[in-house]
């Protein structure tokens, strides 16, 4: 009786330590039928019912059972896997003593030896293989340890390698985005201080689009490892939808002429004026599917339509290029995915805009697909929930301001010689003066010798940085005027941990000459020193 008692637990143990569903997938199946049976059979062995007919059921399944166990824990040996090799002689000691006992019962051996009776026998080898049992699972536990300390040195090791990652995209974004600061930045004042012939005007366009594109590049790049990592955060602002698609339609225009396509815009009557979205990453992804549709229409058109659907937003980007088979459309929104290069021919690029829009629409809540048929165009649209906003609320109409004053006083602290020239003919050119601060010392030695309207301070100044700068003087001085950091590393987040340091603002290099525009304006009305002023 007690046989069968454990010999189903011992079963159910050993289908789990030697892995049967891997390495046995027969005796797999088998456990599942055979188990049930070992536990059926213990039922009228509890109430002593029929013994003599289940002990000799128990003694006719115990040998071929065991027999298996044994087996598969010998193979297990032979894998080198060295926890199994206490079970399998602890399994041998009570194997013996099964043998022993049977041929007891079964008149082949004596029916005791002295005072051991069949029962003694195998309770001995029971109590044997118990002992080298917990041998074996003090040998588990330690190999169990052991893959714990490997888990957490790996799991180290990838937290470093990330961080390394991030520092490096960090690093590496701030060593390309100051020589561009100066490249998009001398090309804004170029174009706004000159007049240019046909000829120039083209050429520089040239070197200006190239500029942007590099820029394009790097921020896909750093946006697609946000996303990865999880720290991509969405915000939510008051937005013109007017300004946001007029804004994309001014800045593709000049690429559109290049190919004499028309890029052209359609704003349906019951679209709000003002909604509340993520306005910069709502941007980045028309900004996105325009550029894709540009890249692959040769004649024609390019459609920016917007409309509401089902109490959400509904943004189509049409345009009459080569179209997309079938086949490729859910393909082109993974990373580093393009279309079919017989159909791509000469047209190049990463393959992470399309990825990254997808990933940004999903992160706001939205949808985002294709309607195309190769040789009639695409239909690239995006939903997005959205609120209705309030018009007393942020900043929404700065962009319809119109200037009636400048001459603001400004204090710039930046390192780099270049981006000192390129800031200052951009303030020049915006009809404010410009002192200049070569790193945090000066900042501080020059802040007192003039009333300045604003500050703009760059965070990463060898010495005295601009984030140490700034708390100094604002423990030594009170009322200072408005504050905007200027950093080229770009890392999600940046803008506001620099707003929690004291900062009262930040731009991104490279600055653009817009951007610094748009920065001034909403700062100038603000200036703690009530110097009131709006840019032409």
């Amino acid at each position: 009786m007690l046989v069968i008692l454990i010999l189903w637990p011992i079963f159910f143990f050993t289908d789990k330590l030697l892995n049967f569903q891997q390495h046995h997938p027969r005796a797999a199946q088998l456990n599942k039928i055979f188990v049930p049976v070992l536990i059926a059979l213990n039922i009228p062995i509890a109430f002593g019912l029929f013994l003599p007919v289940f002990f000799g059921i128990g003694s006719v399944i115990t040998l071929p059972v065991y027999g298996y166990v044994m087996y598969a824990a010998f193979k297990a040996v032979k894998r080198g896997d060295s926890t199994v090799s206490f079970f399998f002689f602890g399994n041998l000691f009570f194997f013996l003593g099964i043998i022993i006992s049977v041929l007891m019962i079964n008149g082949f051996l004596p029916r005791s030896f002295g005072y051991l009776t069949a029962i003694e026998v195998v309770e001995i080898g029971n109590i044997i293989q118990l002992s080298l049992f917990s041998l074996s699972m003090g040998s588990i536990i330690k190999v169990i340890e052991e893959k714990l300390r490997t888990v957490k040195s790996e799991k180290d090791l990838a937290f470093q390698t990330a961080h390394f990652k991030d520092q490096f995209l960090a690093n590496m974004s701030h060593e390309i985005r100051t020589p561009l600061n100066g490249i998009i930045g001398m090309l804004d004042v170029f174009f706004l201080s000159h007049e240019l012939d046909d000829k120039m005007n083209e050429q520089l366009a040239v070197v200006k689009n190239s500029s942007h594109t590099l820029l394009t590049i790097i921020n896909d790049v750093l946006d697609l490892s946000k996303l990865q990592a999880g720290k991509m955060v969405i915000s939510s602002q008051n937005v013109a939808i007017k300004h946001l698609v007029n804004s994309a339609q001014k800045l593709f225009e000049p690429l559109a002429n290049e190919k004499n396509l028309d890029v052209l815009v359609f704003i349906e009557d019951h679209v709000p004026a003002l909604v509340k979205i993520d306005e910069v990453r709502v941007q980045q992804v028309i900004n996105n599917l325009l550029s894709n549709a540009i890249k692959f229409t040769e004649s024609g058109s390019i459609t920016l339509n917007v409309s509401v659907k089902s109490d959400q937003l509904l943004f189509r980007i049409t345009d009459t290029g080569i179209g997309i088979p079938l086949s490729d459309q859910d393909k082109i929104f993974e990373n580093f995915e393009q279309v079919n290069s017989s159909m791509n021919s000469g047209k190049n690029g990463t393959g992470l805009g399309l990825a990254i829009s997808s990933k940004l629409i999903q992160l706001m809540g939205g949808e985002i697909g294709v309607d195309s048929e190769p040789g009639k165009g695409s239909c690239f649209w995006f939903t997005l929930d959205f609120v209705v906003g309030k018009k007393n609320e942020n900043t929404v109409n700065e962009h319809d301001k119109k200037g009636i004053e400048n001459g603001l006083n400004i204090l710039l602290a930046e390192d780099k010689p270049i981006n000192q020239k390129v800031m200052q003919l951009m303030l020049n050119k915006l009809g404010c003066s410009c002192d200049i601060a070569q790193d945090g010392n000066e900042l501080i030695a020059l802040y007192p010798r003039k009333k300045f309207d604003l500050l703009l301070v760059d965070v990463n100044m060898p010495g005295l940085g601009g984030i140490e700068a700034l708390q100094l003087l604002k423990k030594q001085h009170s009322n200072i005027p408005p504050v905007i950091g200027l950093s080229a590393s770009a890392m999600e987040g940046d803008a506001e941990k620099f707003i929690q340091l004291g900062f009262d603002d930040y731009l991104s290099k490279p600055v653009t000459f817009d951007e610094l525009k748009a920065k001034l304006n909403k700062f100038g009305t603000l200036s703690r020193n009530s110097s009131k002023f709006l840019l032409n």
